[in-house]
Parts: structure tokens; sequence; C-alpha cells
């Protein structure tokens, strides 16, 4: 079991890991030159066509991206900047209109995209096609699926058309809990008590085994119900990737006052006990005895702690990954420890899986893919990572459960048995100090909110701080 779960097992409701945040991005043959001369070649088209077709295609998509939505009455807005926090607008919209299945409401927005430009070129003396940037109108819809729960997605009205779908696991699991008949308190995107943990944890596994290729399609066909005549003749699909993917694990105190208690020594723990070659490990990185990743390529590291309305946010980051804990929610049932991960760059991360295109191929540790192929993959690494983390914030250094920890990770053949944070001396969390007896919100004062962590040395011990000197010395 977690070091940490078993520490504080008598204070915790219950322990809740799964998907929380998703980005799908569904992109065409039309993202790539040749796909779109292809296209145009099929289509009885020349370069110098492109802009009047491209004119009069997006139009005919943006009408019948809306007529779906319009079709069952419910509203269109036409927002004047991108900018605007569409999903509260569509929460407030849902609950006015009770809203408890089905569409929403749509919205559109004028906003900057990559497509293609024609252009000519002289020396040449011809057309040529160009990726560019431009402005287009952009559609978001929203909806309470059967499935998901509260979901939206986007399209790009103009070519090359991609489709990007945003879900939430916690507000998939609302669903789920409902059809089961498991009661539950929802704060947002997490819970502050459930029913049955158990029974809602296996819930949650399922989501990793859904048909996801086929519930994506569903959602593009609502929200691009035009592409059936944009594929007549030159038939298309559309590749989906999982371009941002969070796991998180909630650990649901019974009350609010044992984790305002506990959360600002880990807030100060994770701020001043952790160095880069930490993050790396956690991020399942080989660290060189310089605390350097293993590899030729650079990727900064960096720890941010951010005061938020509700609480306070410790954040490592390594490129554009991320690892992050912080006090969720508080309310009469319980209290909401939440250890997150982010993965946006795929490959600084590796899986066990066979090569590209040879499904029968011997199994090897290869860079993680964006492709739903390996959206199953993902959960070693976010496992290990959101599991691990608190646990080391807890476990005094140099004690037998972190040497243990770090015997039984060693052995595991995967890269993440590495990813054990160095042994370092530090305060344990649980010494008295000034911090501890005040709440989240005094504790940020008196740590830094932006500390880079990119130039600090890594830590060595000293044979002398890891076992004691004999007798005779």
């Amino acid at each position: 079991m977690n070091e940490f779960i078993a520490r504080y097992a008598g204070q915790l409701n219950g322990v809740l890991s799964g998907f929380d945040r998703l980005v799908f991005r569904g992109t065409l043959g039309l993202n790539h030159e040749a796909g779109l001369r292809g296209y145009l070649w099929a289509n009885h088209l020349g370069l110098k066509d492109f802009g009047a077709h491209a004119e009069r295609v997006s139009k005919q998509v943006k009408e019948a991206s809306l007529a779906a939505m319009e079709g069952v009455g419910r509203p269109f807005r036409y927002l004047n900047s991108g900018k605007d926090d569409k999903q509260a607008l569509a929460q407030q919209i849902a609950a006015r209109d009770g809203i408890r299945s089905g569409p929403i409401c749509a919205f559109s927005a004028v906003e900057l995209c990559c497509s293609y430009a024609v252009r000519g070129d002289r020396a040449a003396q011809k057309l040529q096609l160009k990726r560019a940037f431009r402005k287009c109108l952009f559609i978001y819809h929203y909806w309470m699926h059967p499935v998901f729960g509260f979901m939206s997605a986007r399209l790009q009205t103009w070519f090359p058309f991609p489709i990007h779908i945003y879900l939430n696991g916690r507000l998939w699991l609302a669903q789920q809990l409902e059809k089961a008949g498991v009661h539950y308190r929802r704060h947002h995107n997490c819970f502050t008590w459930i029913e049955d943990f158990a029974r809602a944890q296996q819930l949650m596994d399922t989501q990793l085994n859904a048909p996801w290729t086929e519930l994506l399609e569903g959602v593009a066909g609502q929200i691009h119900p035009y592409f059936e005549q944009l594929c007549r003749n030159y038939p298309m699909q559309y590749y989906w990737t999982c371009q941002d993917s969070e796991w998180a694990m909630d650990m649901v105190f019974r009350e609010r006052q044992q984790l305002e208690w506990l959360y600002p020594q880990l807030v100060h723990l994770g701020m001043t006990s952790f160095s880069s070659p930490d993050v790396l490990r956690f991020m399942g990185k080989r660290v060189t005895r310089k605390g350097t990743a293993v590899g030729g390529h650079e990727v900064p590291v960096s720890s941010d702690l951010k005061v938020r309305p509700n609480g306070v946010r410790i954040k490592h980051r390594l490129g554009a990954n991320s690892i992050k804990l912080y006090d969720k929610a508080y309310d009469e049932l319980g209290a909401v420890l939440r250890s997150e991960i982010t993965i946006t760059d795929t490959l600084l991360f590796r899986v066990f899986r066979p090569k590209n295109g040879e499904p029968d191929s011997l199994p090897q540790w290869r860079a993680m893919r964006r492709g739903l192929a390996d959206l199953q993959r993902r959960r070693r690494p976010w496992t290990a990572t959101v599991t691990l983390w608190p646990q080391w914030m807890t476990a005094p250094p140099y004690s037998s459960s972190r040497r243990a920890s770090r015997s039984a990770c060693a052995g595991m053949a995967s890269p993440y048995g590495l990813c054990i944070p160095s042994m370092r001396t530090t305060t344990p969390c649980w010494q008295p100090s000034t911090a501890a007896s005040s709440p989240s919100m005094g504790c940020a004062t008196a740590i830094s909110s932006n500390c880079s962590m990119r130039s600090r040395p890594p830590h060595r011990p000293t044979n002398d701080a890891v076992r004691p000197r004999s007798a005779g010395s």
C-alpha cells in the first residue's frame, strides 16, 4: 500500500485515482499538403480555385454545424472574443434551463488558425501552396453527453477542419455513479464524499477500456455533420490523438481540519526539499551524477507555488509536462487532497510496446505516442508519479520505508522504477513548525511563489550522513 495512504488511513474516507481533464484532437489528411492536393484533384480543382472553394465549403460547414444545435431549440451566441469563459457560460445556461441530458448551447468566435494560402512564385512562375496563419470562425458545442457527462467540442470552420474534444474523467464518473445507483457529493470536478469508494474506483478503471474511436467519431459527427459531404469524392477519416491528459489521485479526508493541518507542511517540504534531479526521477527520467537527465536533449525543469482563492497549489514542471499537489475542495463531508500529473509532451516518456506498424514485433521500451494506441499505456507513468510523490513527502529521510520503496522499484523492468527522488536530509513534515499551525493561505506567504530549480545542484549525502561511524573511528 502507498506509504502516505497507510499513514493517514484512519483519517481518509477513501482514495480515487483516474482520468481528470482530457483533450483529444482529430485531424484529417487535409492537414498535410499532399492530402489537400489530392482533395483538390479528386474534386477537379486547381490551386487557383482553392480560395473560392474554401469560402463556399466553410459557409456550408458553419450552417450545418449550427443547424444541428438550433434544430433542437438550443441557444447560439456569437462571442466578440475567443478568450471568454465559454465553459462557465455553458454551465450557467445548463443550470438555468435544467439541462440533464442532450445539447446545451453553441458559441462561435473568430480566432487564429493554421491553414493554407496560395501564393505566386515569381522564380518558378507558378502557384505554390503554403502553410499560413489566418483568422477564421470557430464553433463550440456543449452537451450533457450520455456517457461523458458535461463536455464540449471545438470545430475550425476553415481548411483543414481539425476538431478538439474536451471532457473530464470525474464528470464521466458522475454519470457512471448515477447509472449504478451510488450516491455521492461532487464539488466541481472532484468528490468530497462517495457512498462506495471501491465501487467508484472499479467504474473509473473501466474508462481506460472505453471504445475511444467510436465515442469520438460520434461526437465529431454532431459538431461536423457536413463531414460526409466533404468526403464524397475524397474519402477521409479523423485520426485521433490525446493532446493533453491529466491523471489525478484524490485522497478524501473526513475532516477539513486534518487536511488544513497537514497541507502547509507538504507545501513547505515540496518547495524546499525537492531539486531538479528529483523532478526528473518523478517523471521517469534517469539522472546522471551531475544531476542532468540521461540523453542528449535538455528540458527545462522548474517549480512554482500559486495561491488560489480556494487554496495553494505547488507544481513541478518538466518541459510541457507537470506534476502538482493542491487542496482541491473542502466541505462538511470531507476535504480533498489531489496529486496530479499532466502529460502534453509524450516523447519525454517511454512505454513498453511493439514497433510502429509492426504489431507482432518484439516489444521494447520506446517513446510514448500521442495516438489512442498508447492511451492505456500512459497509466504506468501516471500511477507511478501521483502515488510516489506524496509518499516521499511524508516518509522520513533514510527511513526503512524509503529504502524498501527504492529497492522494490529498482527491480521493476521499467524506467519508472527509477522515479524515486534522491535521499536528502530535511525536516520531517510531522515536526512542529510555524507553518504547521497556520492555514494553507497563510503558509504561502513564507515561500517563494516562483522558484526556478534549473540551476540547483543535486544533493549528494556523504558516507557519514548515510551510516553512523563505528566506535573506533
